[in-house]
């Protein structure tokens, strides 16, 4: 049964039922537990990050590489803190990001069951987002993607509470979240434009609160983002967002990106939240509903074909047998799933994907009887993907920001028809028990696979062999060879005498040495291989 939102608006940031915070905490941590954190080295592009914080902590000064979009000003703030608490290097900043995954299931947790007074239900949102693939492995990097989610979830729990009666330190909270949203990533702002829009929508019937927060808010966000634009440095929020919208929506080629996008969120739509569904009111009917589901899912599949996607369809973070962006020379030849399973899980991906995007505008119609903060969340997602979604790509770890209010609109039940039975939780907890798996052994893949890769690089160094003479992939050559007048990955190479590759044979190179690295997703053992450019005095085993 259904609490109703009213009941725990006052206790929904307190440890009052504090089992569900439990249950989060050994969730999310286990993984790690399980998987290791060690390793001293950079994942996808945060090197980059990794350079900010290095600067914030030798000097005081926040920069950026032109490399990164993201102002990422509260990410170096929380990165520099762990980096002086637990002694500098990578691992540090892997801490941090971990430790904001958590903060952000409570916060998943906390906003789903402020909204809906479903409490079970916001417990199964907040384990489908902290063992969602992309989520967990991007928790080992030093990437934005989790701490934003972490932050824009907290900031709309913190709204919707100063909203149905918070005090001034409430209001306060919001404020400072909406700003560190916004000098989080570009799209940031967002968060802030669903407060002002909400009290826009409800100013006629509030008129004291509408005075309150824009005299407050208004000067506050004004002069952050004329700082924030001021300082080209560290960020450009401004420009950036602004080229998005103009020059991406108005190309020829916007349409081509926008059903590439919405086709890349389908595994994070359906997939990963289909324990939430397993909860929800949906089902495929009348008849004619299931047909134009099935109708949906077949084009889906030719789209997905024509357009070079990856069953399930995403891009960049996740493919069909593994995480982590493939930055490394012969990543294609890593493990990959049967077709059949792959055809499985593209198809239970198109289905669940239409679920959720049925079931969350059919309750739209239910806005006006929603909670301020359902609503908030609401107007947040909304701004934040419709201007993303001409981006070439729209990566999918971008959607993380939006899946807690998605799980909050699908779970809202007006009619407070929903009964949770024992079969519906089944169904949802062997979804869960999927996802652990999946997640963990995938990122315990990823880890590996780097940890082989940097023993070599090491083994290289020790022999007396420069960065500057070593192809060792994306993270490596960004890390060591990057700078202003490189601004592409093919640029920071240098002589390329060696090169770092999963493939046993490269043209024009002599494979040298090998580390095999274990795999738990996959039968058998990886090898990430180390190769001499022919002609260069390559010797078998020895550089």
């Amino acid at each position: 049964m259904a609490r109703d939102p009213a009941s725990t608006r006052s206790s929904a940031l307190s440890w009052a039922g504090s089992w569900p915070y439990l249950v989060l905490s050994v969730a999310w941590w286990l993984p790690p537990l399980l998987i290791g954190t060690a390793g001293e080295f950079p994942l996808n592009d945060d090197w980059a990050y990794a350079k900010g914080v290095m600067t914030w902590v030798a000097e005081g000064r926040l920069v950026r590489p032109d490399w990164v979009w993201a102002p990422a000003v509260p990410n170096v703030l929380w990165g520099g803190a762990s980096w002086q608490l637990l002694g500098g290097g990578f691992e540090s900043l892997r801490w941090s990001t971990l430790v904001a995954g958590w903060l952000g299931a409570f916060g998943c947790y906390a906003l789903v069951d402020r909204a809906t007074g479903r409490r079970t239900g916001a417990v199964v949102a907040a384990l489908a987002l902290a063992w969602n693939p992309i989520y967990l492995s991007l928790g080992f990097t030093f990437m934005t993607d989790v701490a934003f989610a972490a932050i824009v979830t907290w900031g709309l729990v913190a709204i919707g509470t100063a909203w149905e009666g918070g005090g001034a330190k409430t209001w306060a909270a919001a404020i400072l979240l909406c700003a560190a949203a916004a000098a989080s990533r570009n799209a940031g702002p967002v968060l802030p434009a669903a407060l002002l829009a909400l009290i826009v929508f409800e100013k006629v019937r509030r008129p004291r609160a509408w005075m309150w927060v824009g005299l407050v808010a208004v000067p506050i966000l004004v002069a952050a983002a004329v700082w924030l634009t001021a300082n080209r440095g560290v960020v450009g929020v401004l420009p950036q967002a602004g080229f998005v919208l103009h020059e991406r929506w108005l190309s020829a080629s916007a349409p081509f990106h926008v059903v590439r996008s919405l086709l890349g969120g389908f595994p994070l739509l359906g997939l990963f939240l289909a324990p939430v569904l397993m909860l929800t009111p949906f089902s495929l009917r009348p008849r004619w509903l299931a047909a134009v589901a099935l109708g949906a899912v077949a084009v889906v599949f030719a789209l997905s074909t024509l357009l070079g996607l990856d069953a399930p369809f995403s891009v960049n973070t996740l493919w069909n047998l593994g995480v982590g962006a493939r930055t490394l020379d012969g990543a294609d030849g890593l493990p990959s799933a049967p077709g059949l399973a792959v055809g499985a899980t593209a198809l239970g991906a198109a289905l669940g994907g239409l679920a959720s995007v049925h079931l969350a505008l059919s309750l739209v119609t239910h806005w006006r009887s929603a909670s301020p903060t359902a609503r908030v969340s609401l107007l947040f997602a909304l701004g934040y993907v419709i201007p993303l979604l001409a981006a070439a790509p729209f990566f999918d770890r971008w959607w993380l920001a939006v899946l807690p209010p998605l799980s909050l609109w699908l779970l809202l039940d007006p009619a407070k028809t929903v009964v949770v039975t024992k079969r519906r939780l089944a169904l949802a907890a062997a979804g869960l028990a999927v996802l652990f798996l999946f997640s963990t052994l995938a990122t315990h893949d990823m880890m590996s696979r780097h940890r082989a890769r940097t023993s070599l690089l090491e083994g290289l160094a020790f022999e007396g062999v420069g960065p500057e003479e070593i192809d060792g992939g994306f993270e490596f050559n960004g890390l060591t060879k990057y700078g202003p007048e490189a601004q592409r990955p093919h640029l920071w190479v240098g002589s390329g005498a060696y090169k770092l590759s999963y493939r046993p044979d490269l043209e024009g190179y002599a494979a040298i040495r090998q580390q095999d690295y274990p795999q738990w997703l996959s039968p058998g053992a990886g090898v990430v291989y180390v190769h001499r450019r022919v002609g260069d005095g390559a010797g078998e085993g020895s550089p």
